[in-house]
């Protein structure tokens, strides 16, 4: 019933009492003095849908009797006094005329409300309809909905598109990666590629870079900038709980027409950096070893825990193979790595590193073993 519903405010109360008898969204709004959306928002809340049914279905119901009782007021009469005519047969019609009206006026109101239920539903069906041609860009705001045939084609062209993205991986052999990388003509997928094969060891070379800082403090001490590998090192020179003592640097987006410019060309109105696509290339490799952490502290945990008496965090005795220098050597030789650190560790520098290690005490097997 009405009276179990929450209490209305009174502008809520007249815009229930006029929807109650009929009026229409617009005319109620008008009346008012509200927008026709306010009447359709109040409409869209259950509580209130449900007492605007109830006032309709009570005035329709006080019109029907009213109606029924003016309109057919001498005929109840008549019907009321056949009812007690000594007559069965006449008195039976009667009560049959009598409950078959009152039977009516019940279906009528039952059809009523049934209606407008089914409405109610199909309100909710559109609008969610709508919601999601909106949210999945089905159908057009100016139009109808697309045909299904256009529908097909425009799948069929987005993923073409998607194939041949920079971004989708293409499993490449070395040489084609190689030349990419020389010809600065490399992908994000192309660098995912080239990460995944040496992740291992520059992973081992960033830690050996990061624990040469943090045994010697000076290492490296009186630099004012880094590259992205090099910083990457610079923060293994912090403990995981310790603040950074210099700021990161920017790292370069993917800027294939600024990298891809004639030598002394000018993109955008700046001189073209010789480095660019180095520098971006490093960063993209460093980006997927640090798992998108910007200040590294997971690796510097690792480190910690390693400082502190634990195992080493990698397999110092792990050397790259040659296909890995290979892979990296348009972006990692000396002439050509934009002054970066190099990112793989070389076995004819190791024996000074090794005999720090075996200065300090620090194990430098494989995880979960002691010193070599």
């Amino acid at each position: 019933m009405a009276s179990e519903h929450k209490e209305l405010s009174d502008q809520d109360e007249l815009i229930a009492d006029l929807l109650g008898q009929g009026w229409t969204h617009r005319r109620v709004a008008d009346s008012v003095g509200v927008s026709s959306k306010t009447v359709q928002r109040r409409m869209s809340d259950p509580t209130f849908s449900m007492v605007v049914s109830e006032r309709r279905r009570d005035r329709f119901g006080q019109l029907s009797g009213r109606q029924l009782l003016t309109a057919g007021e001498g005929a109840m009469d008549a019907l009321t006094v056949a009812v007690q005519s000594e007559d069965p047969k006449v008195s039976l019609q009667a009560a049959g005329l009598i409950l078959s009206h009152g039977h009516r006026y019940n279906r009528v109101l039952d059809e009523h409300e049934i209606q407008l239920r089914f409405e109610a539903i199909e309100r909710r069906i559109e609008e969610a309809a709508v919601a999601r041609e909106a949210l999945l860009g089905e159908g057009r705001l100016w139009g109808p909905a697309m045909r299904t045939g256009d529908r097909r084609r425009l799948e069929g062209v987005e993923r073409s598109l998607a194939s041949s993205s920079v971004y989708v991986p293409q499993r490449l052999s070395d040489a084609p990666l190689i030349d990419a990388l020389t010809n600065r003509t490399a992908t994000p997928a192309d660098l995912k590629q080239i990460y995944d094969i040496c992740a291992p060891d520059l992973e081992i070379r960033l830690f050996q870079e990061g624990a040469k800082r943090r045994v010697n403090p000076d290492y490296r001490r009186d630099r004012k900038s880094f590259q992205p590998f090099d910083e990457a090192a610079e923060l293994l020179r912090y403990r995981a709980d310790e603040e950074l003592g210099f700021k990161l640097g920017h790292k370069p987006p993917f800027e294939p027409e600024m990298w891809l410019e004639p030598e002394g060309g000018r993109t955008r109105g700046r001189p073209r950096m010789p480095f660019v696509f180095t520098i971006w290339a490093h960063s993209a490799l460093i980006t997927q070893l640090l798992d998108h952490d910007p200040l590294a502290l997971g690796f510097r945990r690792r480190l910690d825990d390693w400082i502190d008496g634990g195992n080493p965090p990698v397999d110092f005795l792990r050397y790259p193979e040659p296909r890995e220098y290979r892979l990296l050597n348009p972006i990692n030789h000396p002439a050509k790595n934009c002054f970066d650190i190099q990112m793989l560790r070389h076995p004819h520098k190791e024996t000074p590193i090794l005999n720090l290690w075996s200065s300090l005490k620090l194990p430098c097997g494989r995880p979960g073993q002691g010193a070599s």
